[in-house]
């Protein structure tokens, strides 16, 4: 939880970009490449290195640039090489926090499946039509998501309004 004298968060950094299964195939590849590297071939360890690299090191986030009222949503491969998208922030209208479920499936003996449910808050842009949205962040305490959605509000001059899915439907509906 932040204090009340910290500044406005206009960087989240999500992480990962790769979900954890992949990025474990990632690492492997980093290891069967520097293996053939040193033992094998060139020709095989180099690609595998390069490939094991890009899916293990790669990290996603967004940024606000208020000056140029735009959100930079960007992706680093390698770690270092940024690829950005940028989009104005004018065309949303307000900021809320969505509860989400993340799953994750567990495996074992190919006959037993374990699911491990954990909810989140990701804080969410909407156009003012309410079909348009952009996720910023995913937290995991509801209480810090709805602190930072509520500065949010007043760096980028939108509204905040309680996520209800059922009011949403209507007004998407036009009621």
């Amino acid at each position: 939880m932040q204090t009340l004298d910290s500044p406005i968060p206009r960087h989240f950094d999500n992480g990962w970009y790769f979900p954890l299964r992949i990025r474990i195939t990632g690492f492997i590849l980093i290891a069967y490449g520097l293996f053939s590297l040193l033992i094998q071939s060139y020709y095989i360890g180099a690609p595998m290195l390069i490939f094991g690299l890009f899916i293990g090191f790669t990290f996603s986030g967004v940024r606000i640039d208020t000056d140029g009222k735009r959100i930079i949503e960007y992706t680093r491969y390698l770690g270092f090489i940024p690829i950005a998208k940028k989009s104005p922030y004018e065309n949303y209208h307000y900021v809320t926090v969505i509860p989400t479920r993340v799953s994750d499936a567990v495996n074992a003996n190919l006959v037993q499946q374990t699911v491990k449910t954990n909810y989140k808050f990701a804080i969410c842009l909407f156009t003012g039509s309410f079909r348009g949205k952009k996720e910023l962040t995913v937290l995991a305490s509801k209480s810090e998501a709805e602190y930072i959605a509520k500065q949010l509000v007043h760096l980028l001059e939108m509204e905040y309004f309680e996520y209800d899915p059922q009011a949403v439907r209507a007004k998407l509906r036009g009621r």
